[in-house]
């Protein structure tokens, strides 16, 4: 245990996630009266429930601890090679995560890509990148693989990252949105895990936002021109199927290359 600091533990760690859920079905409570009086664009709106939802208590724990900031988010340089190795898994990973957001809209409404192509409409790319991809990666990173994952680094990390992951599914607060967030969630652990840098996580996130925005844009694209055919749902469920096997076979080539790498890179004395 690390003395002083009350988010080194899984106790430390879980009240925070209480914490977080319960404030973040307050503020989603509270922006729902306002929004009535006051309405807000669908951008506008994620960014103020991250903000407050996310940000707020990430503010309020890290001045807390605001002598341990570096032991609660780890920020070792990644260097070069390590960013493209999670820019190629990520990219990888995209289409699995794609297939199972897929099959769980098959049980559960979809709430996250009514939103998306809502923001699509009202916004240009880039806004759209900043609103989906920027925000929602820096602050939820800073929640979930930062605060609440510092908790758990002195346990074995498939079960730190189970539960982190678990954590991270719970907080989406829908069903469709639970499955593939905690799958993502527990793979973005190890990124952190190994890289020892919350911002291997930070930019694993915001490439998968970032390539739903994109696809987005490109769909809506289109479904305006005459010679798009919307595939039946066998085809659609074979088709990711098949990508999803192709990006989980290129991330399973690239992983074990990405472990060895930070293990060495990570025992070896580090230059001032």
């Amino acid at each position: 245990m690390r003395k002083g600091n009350s988010m080194a533990t899984p106790k430390g760690s879980n009240l925070f996630m209480l914490v977080l859920f319960l404030w973040f079905i307050v503020v989603s409570f509270i922006f729902v009266i306002v929004d009535m009086v006051m309405p807000m664009s669908m951008g506008v709106a994620l960014f103020v429930i991250q903000f407050l939802g996310f940000g707020l208590p990430c503010v309020v724990i890290l001045f807390h601890n605001r002598g341990r900031i570096k032991e609660i988010l780890p920020m070792q340089r990644m260097g070069g090679k390590n960013i493209l190795m999670i820019c190629a898994m990520s990219l990888a990973f995209v289409p699995v995560l794609m297939f199972i957001a897929f099959v769980s809209q098959l049980f559960f409404t979809n709430f996250f890509s009514e939103a998306m192509d809502q923001i699509s409409f009202e916004y240009s790319l880039l806004w759209a990148l900043f609103f989906i991809g920027v925000v929602p990666s820096v602050l939820e990173e800073l929640a979930f693989r930062g605060i609440i994952f510092s908790g758990y680094r002195d346990i074995p990390i498939f079960k730190a990252a189970l539960v982190n992951g678990l954590f991270f599914g719970i907080i989406h607060m829908n069903m469709h949105q639970f499955f593939f967030t905690a799958v993502a969630g527990f793979v973005w652990c190890f990124m952190v895990f190994y890289t020892k840098s919350i911002w291997a996580a930070v930019l694993a996130h915001f490439i998968n936002n970032g390539s739903q925005v994109m696809l987005t844009f490109w769909g809506n694209h289109l479904e305006g021109a005459a010679v798009y055919q919307e595939p039946s749902l066998a085809e659609a469920i074979l088709s990711m199927g098949i990508l999803a096997a192709v990006g989980m076979s290129i991330f399973f080539v690239i992983y074990p290359r990405f472990k060895v790498y930070n293990i060495c890179r990570n025992t070896m004395p580090q230059q001032n």
